[in-house]
């Protein structure tokens, strides 16, 4: 539900200086920059007079409509005109030559990445009489191979979205597709998801996302580092296959999306989208096991506001908030305990599926069998462990579980637990432009977006530390500043420059309530002041989620983009320097498996004894009396490094836009690509050298009558990468755009791209590459 909408003149009111302060802030974070790409688009035509001669000498005046910033070139020999590195919006095109009518086309509608043809049909008269043609079009991208999909400001607002994130809008196109394994959260609140798909089968992350030129992306996995507000986007597109060579770093299609400015009126409005289970239906689940409906309600809530700060000095705003408010109900699911008499080592009552008796063997009886043919354990006195046996670390780990709180399904008591608890999702987020119109020569503008806060919290069932959940907290910004100078007609120089930080934290739900501590360990022996995890079983729930986990990702660069305007060619070229890098904090308390193996006895068929090779049996032991005894079957515990992770990335290119006929454009390029490899900033990383001698050579040599190469190595100060380096990265890249008619263009092309190496700087396995 919007609540509020508004537009207001603003002529009819002073305006006010809202933002210096912000401006002067994005200013300072600016000691380091993130990674940019070129968005803006070009208008090319021909002029002629009524026998489709050229008319040369003729001047072109192209005018943004919101924001009243003016263009002027002149037509040339053939009658061709060029503007280029214009942002998205609405303009006007006026013509005007001795011995003609002037010649006016409004509302042409200009998207991002677009190269448009606006050709100019001059009439026999006076520059007094006026041509004008006001119908509202979309400019046809006429002059690249580039096969895109463009959302504009209406259609955004009109679709449908769940969560409000723009980047939902992408699985609205045909050829994208969902992460394996389900990551992707098209209906989630969190940022970073929103960036798991592909595009025309190309590798989930691999795709590139670009928020007013400036990518969003981190550089291990590809996640999102701040998503703009649904509406703060003028417009978004999606980019199906690349082949300009502007374009680094993305194998499988671009997304960009274009935030909205300020314009010489006031535009603002307010909303909240509610959501509840007043009208839901209850789950299939819920059904199946008679569970009441559970509460849900989603509150979203925000506002916008854009317009001119100083209309003389065509400087212009654009704010929005939105937040998220989703309190919720989840739930354990069903899931099994031990019950009062197994806490107290009593199985008499253990059943199997099959309704025989869980046979325990006491694990400390393991003997030779006389034949020598395998192993013997006696059985517990009554399937009872005895109070002397037990451990102390073991009794207090199962004294973590809850008793059970419902009847059990079949003879071995399975699904005797249920519980609900209430959860939270908070997320504050915030945009804001500033937009400077200098002169005809230079128009700059800033962009802030920050997701102060997007937390999702989890609810305790067992709330003694326990519980297997894990709170989640995320915060990140995004700061641009794009510069655009145009020091000829002929001459545009574009710059970039942005940084990108998020931090991400992942928390179990039991940090604070409880550690190794509480059942008897050192918490000196384990990095995280965490419960151990604890993995049984015999279908018995698990216990707690030992770990605490931080990343902080930063995202660095600097570009620049030139464009010279010949007669027939546009040549482009720039340069760019990407940093990016990522913090990780891995830390766990160790994990304990707990399996019904030691206290079974699977007889052998042969000798009647237990069988050697297996003791594992699926009618006799339990993973709750291998706990109680202390009789752990497995675990581990991990001691990972906190890595601080960065990685360094040159390239450069060249294009030629080639307008061989009205009709005909051949787009033609060459990227150069320097991907340096990660280095850890204390050189902790450990590589395997195939070239050195290992140390046991000597003593292997006589033996093998050949010496032995290769051993692990730490990297160090004269060898600080993670691979070797490749500076052989050429990439070129072809484009033809055939123009049929007005709205038909026949597009092909070909190129080489280089993906990001998102598989090699990871937090999965730290230290370890």
């Amino acid at each position: 539900m919007r609540l509020l909408r508004f537009a207001d003149d603003a002529r009819l009111r002073p305006a006010t200086p809202l933002l210096p302060l912000l401006v002067a802030s994005l200013a300072a974070m600016l000691c380091q920059f993130s990674f940019a790409q070129n968005f803006t688009s070009s208008i090319t035509g021909i002029v002629t007079d009524p026998t489709s001669a050229a008319v040369a000498g003729a001047k072109v005046e192209l005018k943004n409509m919101a924001t009243n910033d003016v263009r002027d070139a002149t037509s040339g020999n053939d009658g061709s005109y060029q503007f280029n590195n214009l942002i998205p919006g609405t303009y006007e095109v006026d013509v005007t030559a001795s011995g003609f009518k002037t010649f006016s086309r409004l509302n042409l509608i200009l998207t991002a990445n677009t190269n448009a043809s606006v050709n100019v049909p001059l009439q026999i008269g006076g520059t007094e009489q006026k041509v004008e043609v006001t119908a509202s079009s979309v400019l046809l991208d006429t002059e690249t191979a580039n096969n895109s999909v463009t959302m504009d400001t209406q259609l955004i607002e009109s679709l449908p979205n769940s969560t409000r994130n723009p980047l939902n809008f992408v699985f609205a196109v045909a050829g994208t597709t969902i992460a394996p394994g389900g990551q992707t959260q098209k209906s989630g609140s969190l940022d970073q998801m929103s960036s798991n798909f592909g595009i025309n089968g190309g590798r989930t992350g691999d795709e590139a996302i670009l928020i007013d030129g400036a990518p969003s992306q981190a550089v291990d996995w590809g996640g999102l580092m701040v998503s703009p507000l649904q509406d703060s986007v003028q417009e978004q597109q999606i980019v199906q296959n690349t082949y300009d060579a502007q374009y680094e770093r993305a194998g499988a299609g671009i997304v960009t999306m274009i935030t909205k400015g300020g314009t010489y009126q006031f535009h603002g409005e307010a909303y909240d989208y509610l959501q509840n289970s007043f009208l839901n239906a209850n789950s299939w689940y819920n059904n199946e096991y008679d569970i009441g409906r559970q509460p849900f309600k989603q509150n979203q809530f925000g506002g916008n506001i854009g317009g001119p700060i100083l209309k003389r000095w065509k400087l212009f705003f654009f704010g929005g908030y939105e937040g998220l408010r989703q309190p919720n109900t989840q739930s354990t699911g069903l899931i099994t305990v031990p019950t009062q008499a197994e806490r107290n080592g009593d199985f008499s009552q253990a059943l199997n599926a099959n309704g025989s008796l869980d046979t325990i063997y006491n694990p400390f009886s393991t003997v030779t069998a006389n034949n020598n043919s395998g192993y013997t354990r006696t059985p517990f006195a009554g399937n009872v462990v005895p109070a002397n046996l037990m451990n102390s670390v073991g009794q207090k780990i199962v004294n973590l579980y809850p008793l059970p709180n419902r009847a059990g399904t079949g003879p071995n008591d399975l699904n005797n637990y249920y519980a609900q608890g209430a959860g939270d999702t908070f997320n504050d987020k915030m945009d804001t432009r500033v937009d400077w119109e200098q002169s005809t020569a230079h128009r700059l503008f800033v962009r802030w977006s920050d997701r102060f806060r997007q937390d999702v919290s989890v609810p305790c069932f067992f709330c003694n530390g326990a519980d297997t959940g894990v709170n989640q907290t995320n915060n990140g910004f995004q700061g641009v500043i794009n510069d655009t100078i145009t020091p000829s007609p002929t001459w545009v120089i574009n710059s970039f420059f942005s940084y990108s930080r998020w931090k991400e934290t992942h928390i179990a739900q039991g940090y604070g309530a409880a550690s190794a501590s509480t059942i008897g360990l050192a918490n000196s022996l384990f990095q995280a002041p965490l419960l151990p995890t604890i993995y049984p079983d015999n279908g018995y729930s698990s216990l707690s989620n030992g770990s605490y986990e931080q990343y902080i990702r930063y995202s660095s660069t600097a570009e620049v983009n030139v464009t010279k305007q010949l007669s027939r060619h546009t040549l482009k070229f720039g340069a760019n320097f990407d940093v990016q890098m990522i913090n990780s904090i891995s830390e766990a308390a160790v994990s304990f498996n707990f399996g019904s193996d030691l206290t079974s006895c699977d007889p052998d068929p042969n000798g009647g004894a237990c069988d050697a090779l297996n003791y594992s049996s699926t009618l006799t032991g339990n993973a709750i009396a291998s706990m109680l005894l202390g009789t752990s079957d497995g675990g581990g515990q991990g001691i990972n490094i906190d890595p601080a992770m960065s990685l360094h990335t040159y390239g450069t290119y060249i294009q030629d836009q080639w307008r061989v006929t009205p009709r005909l454009t051949i787009n033609a390029g060459l990227r150069y690509e320097n991907q340096r490899p990660a280095t850890e900033r204390f050189n902790r990383l450990m590589y395997f050298n195939a070239n050195v001698l290992n140390p046991i050579s000597a003593q292997v040599e006589p033996l093998l009558g050949r010496p032995v190469y290769g051993e692990f190595q730490y990297a160090s100060a004269n060898n600080r990468y993670a691979w070797p380096p490749d500076n052989t990265n050429f990439a070129p890249r072809m484009g033809v755009a055939y123009k049929i008619t007005d709205r038909f263009v026949a597009r092909a092309g070909a190129g080489i791209f280089f993906l990001p190496p998102s598989a090699m700087i990871t937090f999965d396995n730290p230290g370890e590459y």
